[in-house]
C-alpha cells in the first residue's frame, strides 16, 4: 500500500462583493497558472505537485489574495482480526442464480453448491476477507469527513483469523480466505518455517505496516529486541509453538518513518478461541442426541465434528464432554491475554513509534439478546431448520444422523454471556488502562439486535436464495450461519469459507462498532 503521491486542493475567495464575483481571476500555484475563470468559481480538485505551494489569485493583473497551501495528512492504521477486517460483510455479496431446479441443498459437496452461484462474493482482500464494511474503514471515512482540509489515509492490514502472534507479529497461516485444496496446516508441513504463498499471508501485519510507512529501506529488528519480545511469552500455555515464528519484523529510522496518527486495533477474540466457543455451542455433544439405536453412531460423529470444528470449552465443567477435549479452555486463554497484549504493545511502541493513547482497542459486542432483552436460544430437539442450518451443508449426507441438531440453546448462550464475553472485554479494558491505550466499549452496539431477531431465521431453499438481501434493513446486527452462507459463499471450488462469517457483524453491526469507536476519539 502506498501513501498518496499527489494531493488535490479546492479553494474559493471569501468576502467577494456581489458585482465582483463575475470578474475574471487567474489562479496560480508557485507561479504556474492552474485556472482562469470567474472569481466566484474558485478552483476544484487542482493537483498540488509538491508537499506545499504558494497559491496566488490575481484580477486585472493585480494580486488580490495569496495563501501558503501546506496540506497535512492523517494516517490511520488498521490492525487485527476478522472484526477489524469486515468478515461476514463482503464488498459484493454472493449472487445466486434465479432459477435453481433443486428443493434441497446438497450436503457435504461444495462443488455442486457452486453450480448454484451466478457470481461469487468479492472482497478488498480475498485472502483475509477484508471489506469496505469493516468498522475500521467506516471510522476512517468519518474522520476524513470531519477533516476536509487533511488527506486521510487508511493503511489497513486486518485479517480474518489473526491472533497476536499468528498474524500481527508473524505471518498468518491459513487465513479464512485461503484455498481449501492443497493447503496444509503448519503442523503437517515439513518445517514450521515453511510459508505457503498460495495459502498463507506472506508477511506479518506489523511488517507490512512498517514497510508502508517507511520512506527508506526498513531493516530487520535487532536480535536483542527480538529475544526480549519472544521472551515475553515465556510461561504462557496457549500456542507455545508460535513465539519462534516471530522472525520477519522490521523497523525504520525515525527520520524516514511516518508515524501513524491513529491505530485501530481489534485483537484478542482468536487468542481465546471465540469461534471455538461458538462451535462448542453449535456442534452437539452426544448428550443432546441419544435416541436409540443411534446413540453410539451419533456420539462418534459428534465427537469427530467437535474435534474437527476446533471446539473450545468456555471453562472446565461447562459441559459433560469438556474434559475429553484436552485443550485449554477460553477462561484459561483469557488469563494469558494480558501477557500477550503487553508483548504486542512492546512491538507497537518500538516499530510504529506511536504514542499509546493513539492506539484504540475495541472490545467485542454482545449479540446474544433478542429485542426484548432476553437471551437468544434454540430449544433442544426443535427448530430443525434454524438460524444455523447452513452448517449442515458442510457435512456429508451419509454422516448426518437423523436427529442431528446444530443449534445454540439458551443454556449455552447463558454460559457464553456470563463467563466468556465479560472476561474477554474486561481483559482488554484492564490491559488498555495499564498500557495507556484507549479502549472502545461496545456496550449497547448490539443491544436487542442479537442473532435471534429480524427476518429469515431459517435457511432459504435453493429456489429462493436469489431473494436474499444481506444489506437490507434488519433488526439483527449479527450474521447467523444461514446469513453467512447466503452472503459470502465464494462460488469457486478453491475456497470454502461460506460460514466463516457466522457471528460477525453485518453492515449495521459494523456501523454500530464504528460509532462506538468514534465516541472515544478526540
Amino acid at each position: 500500500m502506498n501513501l498518496p503521491s499527489q494531493i488535490s486542493i479546492s479553494a474559493k475567495l471569501s468576502g467577494l462583493k456581489a458585482n465582483a464575483s463575475h470578474d475574471v481571476c487567474e489562479w496560480s500555484i508557485d507561479g504556474l497558472v492552474v485556472h482562469t475563470g470567474q472569481c466566484g468559481e474558485g478552483i476544484n480538485h487542482v493537483i498540488l505537485q509538491k508537499k506545499f505551494g504558494l497559491l496566488v489569485v490575481r484580477a486585472s493583473g493585480s494580486k488580490i489574495a495569496e495563501e501558503l497551501v501546506r496540506p497535512t495528512s492523517f494516517i490511520i492504521v488498521g490492525l487485527g482480526d476478522s472484526y477489524g477486517a469486515g468478515e461476514g460483510s463482503p464488498d459484493a455479496p454472493t449472487i445466486w442464480k434465479a432459477e435453481i431446479p433443486f428443493d434441497e441443498w446438497p450436503l457435504g459437496d461444495s462443488k455442486h453448491i457452486n453450480q448454484f452461484v451466478e457470481s461469487p462474493a468479492k472482497w478488498q482482500s480475498t485472502r483475509c476477507n477484508r471489506s469496505f464494511y469493516s468498522y475500521q474503514n467506516l471510522v476512517a471515512l468519518r474522520v476524513a469527513a470531519r477533516h476536509p482540509h487533511e488527506s486521510t489515509v487508511l493503511v489497513q492490514f486486518s485479517c480474518a483469523g489473526a491472533e497476536i502472534i499468528d498474524g500481527l507479529l508473524a505471518p498468518q497461516s491459513l487465513p479464512s480466505g485461503h484455498p481449501a485444496r492443497n493447503c496444509k496446516p503448519v503442523f503437517q508441513r515439513s518445517s514450521v518455517d515453511e510459508l505457503d504463498p498460495e495459502c498463507d499471508v506472506p508477511i506479518s501485519q506489523l511488517n507490512a505496516t512498517v514497510k508502508a510507512l517507511c520512506a527508506g529501506s526498513p531493516s530487520p529488528i535487532e536480535s536483542g529486541f527480538k529475544r526480549s519480545l519472544i521472551g515475553r511469552f515465556t510461561g504462557t500455555r496457549y500456542a507455545t509453538h508460535e513465539p519462534p515464528w516471530i522472525k520477519d519484523l522490521v523497523e525504520c529510522p525515525a527520520a524516514q518513518f511516518r508515524r501513524p496518527d491513529l491505530v485501530l486495533l481489534s485483537i484478542g477474540g482468536n487468542d481465546l478461541g471465540f469461534s471455538g466457543v461458538i462451535a462448542w455451542g453449535l456442534l452437539p455433544s452426544g448428550r443432546r442426541l441419544g435416541i436409540p439405536p443411534q446413540v453410539v453412531w451419533s456420539n462418534f460423529i459428534t465427537g469427530v465434528a467437535r474435534k474437527g470444528g476446533g471446539v473450545v470449552c468456555p471453562y472446565a465443567g461447562a459441559s459433560d464432554d469438556c474434559s475429553s477435549l484436552k485443550k485449554l479452555t477460553a477462561i484459561q486463554r483469557i488469563a494469558e491475554l494480558r501477557t500477550r497484549l503487553f508483548a504486542l504493545d512492546m512491538a507497537l511502541t518500538k516499530l510504529l513509534q506511536v504514542e499509546p493513547e493513539k492506539i484504540v482497542a475495541n472490545e467485542y459486542p454482545n449479540s446474544l439478546h433478542d429485542m426484548g432483552g432476553k437471551l437468544c436460544g434454540n430449544p433442544p430437539h426443535k427448530n430443525y431448520n434454524n438460524a444455523w442450518y447452513a452448517a449442515r451443508t458442510l457435512i456429508p449426507r451419509a454422516l448426518v444422523p437423523v436427529e442431528w441438531e446444530i443449534n445454540l440453546t439458551e443454556d449455552e448462550a447463558k454460559t457464553v454471556n456470563r463467563a466468556v464475553l465479560p472476561a474477554l472485554n474486561k481483559a482488554i479494558e484492564d490491559s488498555a488502562a495499564e498500557l495507556r491505550w484507549t479502549a472502545a466499549s461496545m456496550d449497547g452496539v448490539m443491544n436487542r439486535k442479537g442473532w435471534c431477531t429480524g427476518d429469515a431465521q431459517t435457511l432459504l431453499s435453493p429456489k429462493d436464495a436469489h431473494s436474499w438481501h444481506p444489506y437490507a434493513n434488519n433488526t439483527r446486527a449479527i450474521r447467523t450461519g444461514n446469513d453467512s452462507f447466503l452472503t459470502q459463499w465464494p462460488g469457486d471450488t478453491g475456497r470454502q469459507d461460506g460460514i466463516d462469517g457466522t457471528f460477525h457483524p453485518n453492515g449495521q453491526g459494523y456501523a454500530g462498532m464504528a460509532d462506538a469507536v468514534l465516541k472515544v476519539l478526540h
